[in-house]
């Protein structure tokens, strides 16, 4: 064998042994051989089943929440979905050491899979997935302490009470709990006796308002024969809507709309726009009631007051129409009925005193016998029928009065006489005939301009009637908008403290759902 074979031998040799010696160093690393020793004892009794060393021991586990972001929450659905960050701690006495053997080390970080972990879970969750958590190392210590923190999103169910919406607080809650162990076995409390959620790292929302977040530790009675408890922690939100968008978007459109539908009774009954006013107003009031529909749950057992108020304008806007048809038809029809009965002059004035109207309406004085316009004209002849006596064939000497400066008829037949004169008695019936003419057209022109007047007052009298009724509408309509308007649209204050939120959680769940002690 010669020199160069031997050396090439000799290096190789040198390289394997190199790279056992970097091998053996890389796995006898001390933090590697405590996880290996660990994990083989760990496997040797298995994961499966509570790490205690007697059945009878009660487990501890500590359960905490720390929200990150309120992602949302659905009316539609009812749906909370959080973003956050569970923390759980508990006593494995599988995993011990003594640091002094391991060169001080006090810590080791595991996967989760390799471990038993308890089963708390959400109960009321509202997603397809049952598993929230995202796979994180757990954080062993040599006292067996196990801390686990996953994030995680949560997708919980959450009733709406949308009474007051968009003014709305809304009280959600999460519900943890061992879905397998009951008390006896493991023994669920809030991580560091917390007694709120924690949002050290909150990130605010833009559309919800966090009020308060208490957290209780209640006992649940799964068998009424069995005095066996299972606990379970409830996470509080109390959630207070920021309604500056709803209310540029669904109240001051609404609140305008009611104030121009105001305008409906102050227009003229002659202006077309009476009339399609107020049906404009009705559908843009159907379309604001759309909307909200879209923006609320539709198996809601509550409607909102907003809703109510909705169809409160569009049954006033109805009956504003009907009031406008009825001051319309008064005003034009007026010509045509009958004389104002007295019960509706008395009416109308007492309407005209509270709506603050000018109001001409008298009441009639009772009735005397008068002599017509007609009878005190024709009063100006001196004789009965068509002022000739009949009484004699002669004409009367005096002058008439209704001509004093012509003389008499008599007189001139007296100083100018003719041959072809006819007799008194032709003469007497001409006249007669003629006067009797000039006493029916004068009746026919007075009647017509008592008739007229008469019509003309009535007119005025039903236009006045119009007038009141429709200033009467309009005050009507406005109380009942400015009162249900305060009833209804003004933000109102509930369950606003942790206890009240409690209370109510504790009263919709009865007897078997009590906070432990």
């Amino acid at each position: 064998m010669g020199a160069k074979s031997v050396w090439l031998i000799m290096a190789v040799m040198l390289a394997l042994a190199s790279s056992e010696s970097n091998s053996d160093s890389f796995e006898t690393s001390v933090e590697k051989k405590l996880i290996r020793s660990l994990m083989e004892n760990y496997a040797k009794i298995g994961k499966i089943g509570r790490p205690v060393t007697s059945s009878s021991e009660v487990i501890n586990v500590e359960f905490g929440l720390a929200l990150s972001q309120i992602l949302g929450l659905d009316e539609t659905t009812q749906i909370l979905t959080i973003n956050s960050w569970t923390k759980y701690m508990w006593m494995d006495r599988l995993l011990t050491w003594e640091p002094k053997t391991h060169k001080g080390i006090k810590e080791v970080r595991i996967p989760p899979d390799r471990l038993w972990t308890p089963d708390i879970v959400l109960y009321n969750y509202a997603d397809e997935r049952l598993k929230e958590q995202r796979d994180v190392m757990v954080t062993v210590d040599y006292t067996g302490r196990v801390f686990w923190n996953p994030p995680a999103i949560f997708k919980s169910t959450c009733q709406i009470d949308i009474t007051y919406f968009p003014f709305d607080v809304q009280s959600c809650y999460l519900k943890f709990a061992s879905w397998t162990n009951d008390g006896t076995k493991l023994n669920l409390n809030t991580f560091d006796n917390e007694k709120e959620i924690d949002v050290t790292s909150y990130t605010d929302s833009h559309q919800w308002t966090l009020l308060a977040k208490p957290v209780r530790r209640f006992c649940t009675q799964s068998n009424a024969n069995i005095t066996r408890q299972t606990p379970n922690l409830t996470f509080f939100l109390l959630l207070k809507r920021n309604c500056a968008y709803y209310a540029y978007t669904l109240v001051l459109p609404c609140v305008l709309l009611s104030l121009l539908n105001l305008v409906i009774f102050w227009l003229p009954p002659t202006v077309p726009a009476k009339m399609i006013l107020g049906m404009n107003i009705f559908v843009a009031f159907a379309l604001l009631l759309r909307i909200l529909a879209r923006s609320t749950p539709t198996a809601s057992i509550n409607v909102p007051l907003l809703g109510y108020y909705y169809c409160l304008n569009m049954v006033l806007i109805s009956l504003s129409t009907f009031f406008s048809i009825i001051v319309i038809n008064l005003h034009f029809r007026c010509d045509k009925r009958n004389n104002l009965p007295d019960v509706v002059t008395k009416l109308v004035i007492k309407l005209a005193r509270w709506v603050k109207v000018d109001c001409d309406l008298k009441l009639p004085p009772k009735k005397i016998k008068q002599n017509t316009p007609a009878d005190d004209m024709l009063g100006m002849f001196p004789y009965g029928n068509g002022g000739i006596s009949m009484q004699t064939n002669t004409l009367p000497q005096q002058k008439p009065k209704i001509c004093p400066d012509v003389p008499a008829f008599a007189s001139q037949t007296d100083t100018k006489p003719s041959s072809t004169e006819a007799s008194p008695k032709q003469s007497t019936q001409q006249l007669e005939s003629s006067l009797s003419e000039i006493r029916k057209a004068l009746q026919n022109l007075v009647s017509k301009m008592d008739n007229k007047d008469k019509s003309a007052k009535k007119c005025k009298q039903w236009r006045m009637v119009a007038l009141v009724l429709d200033r009467s509408f309009f005050w009507f309509y406005l109380c009942v908008i400015i009162l249900s308007g305060l009833v209804m649209l003004i933000p109102r204050k509930e369950l606003q403290t942790e206890e009240d939120v409690i209370a109510k959680h504790i009263k919709k769940l009865g007897n078997s759902h009590l906070e432990c002690l």
